[in-house]
């Protein structure tokens, strides 16, 4: 009897142990198949990105100093100007071009290298051009995020590169023949006045510069005997040269006889 239940309780145990080896070698195989697929979307992602960098063409090398999300969309935004704009002008891109977007860009140091200039001014953009003894050129351009503490949005970051790219670009661009600007509206409101000479409006005649009219004065009590200066009585003459006063006539009584 003890034999048989020996028996009868082994294929238990055994089984049991079967299914946890089974659970496990499962759940390898499946790790295994997971690893190879995040493996085989890696490998998919480079090549996109490598088919995607081909199909745009090259571009500049972009530092951003900024939070992770901005410094993402900075690096896409001003690749994607770079590129454009080369490309609408039929001009090759620098080989060597550094962008880098910092908090603040100071004013360059002297010639001499006796420290910076002493002025303290904070500037949108600095391009810096050095040449080797190959005539090999490398341009570093520096883009602020803030100029005079007051933060600037992407689009004027994007717009001063463009400004900047004109000036890199400008030995292939060939000979400025010339250059048309346009000004743009001057501001108006109610608390702003035309210069001296100048029409606010198309065909008016020129204004001269607005005066502020003079503060009213308040207007007197209703029931008070304060009056303006200029209103005001004469003052009372000294006692001395008053006129003595002149006694009443007394009228006659008639008696009773």
């Amino acid at each position: 009897m003890a034999r048989r239940r020996r028996r009868r309780g082994r294929p238990a145990a055994a089984s049991l142990a079967g299914l946890w080896h089974a659970a496990r070698r499962a759940l390898a195989r499946g790790g295994r198949v997971a690893a190879s697929a995040r493996a085989a979307g890696a490998a998919a992602a480079r090549r996109a990105r490598r088919a995607l960098r081909r199909w745009r063409g090259p571009g500049p090398v972009v530092i951003v100093d900024a939070g992770p999300r901005r410094a993402r969309r900075l690096r896409r935004r001003l690749g994607a100007a770079t590129r454009a704009q080369v490309r609408a002008l039929g001009v090759p891109l620098p080989a060597h071009l550094l962008l880098v977007v910092q908090r603040s860009v100071g004013a360059p140091a002297p010639p001499d290298g006796s420290g910076t200039d002493g002025t303290g001014r904070s500037l949108a953009a600095l391009l810096e051009v050095y040449e080797d003894a190959a005539g090999t050129r490398r341009h570093v351009l520096f883009l602020a995020l803030t100029v005079g503490g007051a933060p600037r949005a992407d689009a004027d970051v994007v717009a001063t590169l463009r400004q900047q790219l004109q000036v890199i670009v400008a030995d292939e661009l060939g000979t400025l023949r010339y250059a048309l600007a346009t000004p743009g509206p001057a501001p108006s409101g109610p608390g702003v006045a035309a210069p001296p000479g100048r029409a606010t409006d198309a065909g008016a005649p020129p204004t001269a510069r607005a005066v502020p009219a003079a503060p009213a004065l308040p207007e007197p009590p209703a029931d008070d005997d304060w009056a303006w200066p200029e209103e005001a009585p004469a003052p009372d003459p000294p006692l001395a040269a008053r006129p003595a006063p002149v006694p009443a006539p007394v009228p006659a009584v008639a008696g009773h006889g």
